[in-house]
């Protein structure tokens, strides 16, 4: 017996099956999928492989949703977004796309798949100390333990280009990490 499925709803799946075919594309050298789109070379490697590993309704569910994945990243978007963060966002992409509403004529919501992702990195980016080199980080703790006090490191920009009105000083400015 079949079981069927309405399109227009498209079942979950897990993270760890929706990576499958990435990692299947990654392993035979495939890996930029995302920004090439998906050919029928890519879909004849990863569909036998797919369907052995899987039961059949999870196995044309993680079809569908994979599909609808790299068409997502068509998007000017989340191209972008790709382009900018790098395979880092692969993970995050995959785990959203796993469980997220999905319309397999439509696709994903595009809006709501970017903004997720780009709050998924802010979120994490404000979790994260800021990395400065590790030059300057050795520096920077030699004086504080040759000091009592605590530093607050500060990193200043110069504009040389830039002078004051005496023509004398370059312009900087201070920010602190």
């Amino acid at each position: 017996m079949s079981k069927t499925w309405d399109l227009s709803d498209v079942p979950t799946v897990t993270s760890e099956d929706l990576a499958l075919p990435m990692r299947m594309l990654i392993d035979a050298g495939r890996g930029l999928v995302l920004l090439k789109g998906l050919s029928d070379d890519d879909l004849r490697a990863i569909t036998p492989a797919i369907w052995q590993h899987l039961d059949a309704a999870r196995a044309s569910a993680v079809l569908t949703r994979f599909r609808c994945l790299v068409d997502a990243f068509s998007a000017r978007r989340l191209r972008q977004l790709f382009l900018d963060r790098g395979h880092a966002l692969i993970d995050p992409a995959i785990r959203y796309a796993a469980t997220a509403r999905l319309n397999a004529r439509w696709g994903f919501n595009l809006h709501r798949f970017a903004s997720t992702l780009a709050q998924r990195d802010e979120t994490a980016e404000s979790r994260t100390e800021p990395r400065l080199p590790a030059a300057v980080l050795e520096r920077l703790r030699a004086r504080a333990a040759q000091q009592t006090i605590a530093i607050a490191p500060t990193v200043t920009i110069g504009y040389p280009a830039l002078r004051n009105t005496d023509g004398t000083q370059p312009l900087a400015r201070e920010f602190a990490l």
